[in-house]
């Protein structure tokens, strides 16, 4: 019996010598906002004010990965109505730049698109699930120059049909459209 055992350890521990590595794991990070922390910014001035009751576009959770591959940005909301046109500012700095990337999504379009700055295509994915109160933007690392390292910040708005804008910049300690949302710690490849 007791051989039986050591035969079985030593198999074991050689299997585990043998197999394989799987990837390496994605750096991550997790950044929570507070609810009915939005701002309204009136269509005629740059003047924000507290936006309290507001559901739509209150960011509850961002969670930033950077992977092999790519950059993953998934943010929860309270509430993701089909109401309005939505704005999402992925914003990005690595050794090379800044680069940002606004998603849009409109009345017309709900699954989102790019809204393009950028002068060459980039093949963003982008995921709305409005029943699960989710957004998720993916950017190829290779639209970021592959870096080894990369930081991320985001914020959501919506653009109302009187023309004021409701924000929320997530992880801003307050309200308004002058609070920076932070960045987050560097993150390096998996």
């Amino acid at each position: 019996m007791r051989n039986s055992i050591r035969l079985a350890a030593a198999g074991t521990a050689a299997a585990c010598i043998l197999v394989p590595a799987g990837p390496a794991a994605a750096q991550e990070h997790v950044q929570p906002d507070r609810r009915d922390d939005l701002s309204r910014v009136l269509w005629d001035s740059d003047v924000s004010v507290p936006a309290p009751g507001r559901r739509y576009a209150d960011v509850v959770r961002t969670r930033f990965d950077h992977r092999d591959d790519r950059v993953v940005v998934r943010a929860s909301f309270v509430e993701l109505a089909r109401a309005g046109t939505l704005f999402a500012g992925v914003e990005t700095r690595t050794p090379s730049g800044r680069e940002t990337f606004t998603v849009m999504a409109t009345g017309r379009d709900r699954a989102g698109f790019l809204f393009q700055e950028r002068k060459h295509a980039c093949p963003v994915g982008i995921r709305i699930d409005y029943a699960a109160d989710h957004l998720r933007v993916a950017v190829p690392r290779s639209c970021l120059g592959d870096p080894d390292w990369v930081q991320l910040r985001f914020g959501a708005s919506v653009m109302q049909r009187d023309g004021d804008e409701i924000i929320d910049n997530s992880g801003a300690p307050r309200f308004g459209n002058r609070s920076p949302h932070p960045w987050t710690p560097r993150l390096r490849a998996g």
